[in-house]
Parts: structure tokens; sequence; C-alpha cells
């Protein structure tokens, strides 16, 4: 997370209960904001169509319409969020802070364009109204800028002003519902208006804050396809890591149970809702990971490469490495045990709270719950050992890893269909606990020979490279 390590080190270090709970806020605001906003936009959105009176076909049409705009944008961003991130930590590592901007600008003049053809395509495609085609086309062209903000937004210190714009989306979306309502009878057109709405609000809100902090160099808008071009094994960490996590969902929608509930939108009702609730537990861990890393992990690690790279002795080199992974040993070990506690009470509690509420939770969808929480905590584990890969520039094992998920996860949920109904996430499951183990392998594996891969894994000469992004880089 590009820039945000400082001030949060700054908020930890403040005393009292009130100070260490702010830091957290705002921890979990910066890294599952727009996630959550998502979700809390579904759920205000459901109470109120069924306060209001809006069909329930209409509202599992909403869910629907909603989750296709989600994944499809996560995992069109996913082909250069990473490369993204790692060229804005570069720059702010280099202080070029004019730099940034113009990334941000150049990254949407690419993603826009192909976000507005591939959803229009499909749009027209389903036969649904032109008003549900425009209003479904401007909400994946938000989503699009929103997760890519989201990369610029760590860089950020104001995280107050990122929480109230977040806040300020969702009450946005629930008073233009409840107003439209009140004039109007309840339909589908005005509750996706409404969302519409709420994610214009943050959109505009986030890019301000951007212009309002960064400088602006007005020139080399698509230098950061150079690093799309170095770092081309982040492509298949930040895609494959989507495609791992949903490809089990697209695959359950179009399996036995699948329905195909309007305009080729389809659903699983059955394993949807436990998804959505059992995904709820990850969030833990991201909040945990990003704590722990800036705060605990990064002094250290930031240490021991000023040694490395100035004239610290072997010794010093030596103990200050030690150090660092006996910290990373340490911060892994508390994040692990968290998630596995966070699943434990999802497990024992969680389910038997969905059983009470008026959710028609069944015995297979508890089943259900329960196998997605013991593959979300395996999920959420290996991704913090991912992650720590590209902390350490092992892009390739990152890339291992992430690509042994997607492709173990999609098989397997394919196979899982041949079982029956109650075990159909078993794929998942398995899928994650692949990814599991070879995070751990290419983290192990790594560390164990810390500086062979520092310093002799190192290229003698460095090579040019002249490949048709770059050159688009550098033209630009």
């Amino acid at each position: 997370m590009a820039g945000i390590g400082f001030e949060l080190k700054k908020l930890f270090d403040e005393k009292g209960i009130v100070s260490k709970l702010r830091a957290y806020t705002y921890t979990a605001t910066i890294v599952t904001g727009p996630m959550l906003l998502g979700i809390t936009f579904i759920a205000v959105v459901q109470i109120l169509g069924t306060m209001m009176g809006l069909d329930f076909q209409h509202r599992t049409l909403l869910i629907c319409i909603f989750t296709y705009a989600l994944l499809g944008s996560l995992v069109l961003t996913g082909i250069v969020a990473m490369p993204i991130t790692r060229y804005i930590a570069d720059m702010l590592y280099e202080k070029r802070h004019d730099l940034i901007l113009p990334s941000f600008e150049g990254s949407l003049a690419v993603l826009l364009p192909i976000s507005f053809v591939l959803s229009l395509t499909f749009q027209l495609a389903t036969g649904q109204s032109l008003t549900l085609v425009i209003f479904n086309v401007i909400l994946f062209c938000e989503l699009i800028v929103v997760w890519m903000t989201t990369n610029y937004l760590t860089a950020i210190r104001d995280f107050k002003s990122i929480l109230v714009g977040y806040l300020l989306a969702i009450a946005t979306s629930v008073l233009a519902s409840m107003l439209l309502c009140a004039y109007f009878e309840p339909a589908l057109e005005i509750f996706m208006g409404a969302i519409v709405l709420g994610y214009g609000v943050m959109v505009i809100i986030s890019i301000l804050l951007l212009y309002r902090y960064f400088p602006h160099a007005h020139e080399h808008y698509l230098l950061w396809l150079h690093w799309l071009s170095m770092h081309r094994s982040l492509i298949i960490v930040g895609v494959g890591s989507y495609v791992g996590l949903f490809s089990y969902i697209v695959i359950s929608w179009l399996g036995p149970q699948g329905t195909e509930v309007a305009y080729l939108y389809y659903a699983c009702p059955a394993r949807d809702t436990a998804a959505f609730f059992a995904y709820l537990s990850v969030l833990v861990t991201q909040v945990t990971f990003v704590v722990s890393t800036e705060v605990n992990f990064y002094p250290a690690y930031r240490k021991n490469f000023e040694l490395l790279n100035t004239d610290g002795s072997l010794a010093e080199i030596d103990a200050q490495q030690a150090n660092m992974l006996s910290i990373l040993e340490r911060e892994l070990g508390d994040v692990a045990f968290k998630q596995l506690l966070t699943t434990a009470l999802m497990i024992s509690l969680g389910a038997a709270i969905l059983e009470a509420l008026p959710l028609s939770f069944t015995p297979s969808m508890q089943t259900t719950f329960i196998l997605l929480c013991v593959g979300y905590c395996a999920y959420a584990i290996a991704n913090v050992l991912t992650l720590m890969c590209l902390y350490f520039s092992e892009n390739r094992g990152a890339a291992i890893a992430v690509g042994a998920f997607a492709l173990a996860t999609t098989a397997l949920s394919v196979l899982s269909l041949y079982l029956p109904p109650q075990n159909y996430m078993a794929g998942f499951v398995v899928g994650s606990l692949i990814f599991l183990f070879v995070a751990w392998l290419m983290l192990y594996r790594y560390t164990n020979d810390l500086p062979y891969r520092v310093l002799a894994g190192q290229p003698l000469l460095s090579r040019e490279r002249k490949g048709f992004l770059d050159k688009l880089a550098l033209k630009h």
C-alpha cells in the first residue's frame, strides 16, 4: 500500500483506546472501503426495496447487475493494478510526485474506452430498457475509476476526508432512493440510479482529493506502460487473484442449480448468499495485514536494505536480517492466528445467526457457508504470503502461487459440479489450500536464501527494453 505506512505508524504511536480505534478505522477505510461500500449499497438498497414494495424478482436482478459489474471491473482493472501500484511506489521513493497524476489520467484514458465498449456490448445483448443500459454502462465505468483511485488514495494522508467521502456516498444513495420512491412507484431504474449517483459522489470526492494532494507534471501520461512491460508477472498476480477468487461463483451460476434471473443475468441463490457472508471473514485479515506490515515489519525491512545499500558491515547486515525475518515470522503468525480465530467465530456463531435471520438459510446453505469459510481462511493467509513475496520483489514466485490458485480453483470447481450439491464449493476450498501451500513454499524458498536472492540474484548488466509498450511509454 504505497505511502500509507508512515501515517499509520503515527496514528498507532498515539496513546489510548480511541486513538487505536481511529487508526484501525482509517486502515479499514483505505483497504476495504470501496468493497464495503458496495456491500453496504446492496444491503441498504435491498432493505429499502423491501420496505417500499420493490418485488423480489427485481431485487434479485439488482444484486445480479451489481455483482456482474463488480466482478467484471475488478478483473479488468486487475490487469494494470499491480504494475500501477509498483509505479506509484517507485515515484514516491524517487520523490517524483508530479508524475503520479499523469499515470492516473493515462491509465483511465486506456481503461475507460475499453470498459465502455465491453459494457455497452454486453448490455445491448441483454435486451434491457435503454434506461437500464445507460445506468449499467455508467456504473461499470464508475467502478473502473473507483478501483483505480483506490491505488492512489493509499498515498494520501487525509484519511478523515476519505472516510467522510465514503460515508457521504452511502448517504447520497440512500436519500436518493427514499426521495425518488416517495414521489414515484418503486422500480429497478430508481434504485440503479441511486447506486450510480452514490458511486458518482465517491468518484468525484476521490478525484478531488487526488488533485488537491499531488502536483501535476502534464507529461508522461503513459510512462506507467513501461512498468507494465517490466513487471509482466504482476499482471498474472492482479488478474489471477480475482479469477481464483470469483471463478467458482460464475461456474456455480452456470451449473445445475444456477438460474437465469433475467437479461442474461444468472444467479445461484443457494450459494450466493453463503458466499456473501463467508467473504466478510477475509476483511479482518486484510486490515490486520496492512497494520502488521506497515507499522511493525516495514521499519525492520527498510533498515535491512539501507544497510545493504550503504556501508553496513557484514555483522550488522546479518543481525538486521535475522531481526527482520524474526519479525516477519511473528507478524505472519499473528495474522494467521487472527484469521483462524475469525473463521472459527464465523463458523460457530455466524452460521447460527444466519439461520435465525429471515434469509431462508437451509442446512445445505449452512454446509456451503462452512466450506466457504474454510476456503476463505486459506485464501486470506495465502494472499498475505503472496503480498510478502511482492514486498521482496519476488514477483515470479507470487505469479506462480496466484497462477496455481486460479487454475486449480477453476478446474476443480468445474469437476465439483459432479459432486452432491452441498459439496460444490470443494473445488474452491482445495484450490485455496493449494494456493496456501504454494505461496508459503515461494516465500520460504526466497527468504531462506535471502542474501543470494538480493545480491547475487541480480542481473550483471541492465537490458534496455524495446517492446511496443516501452516505445509507447517513452513517446508519451
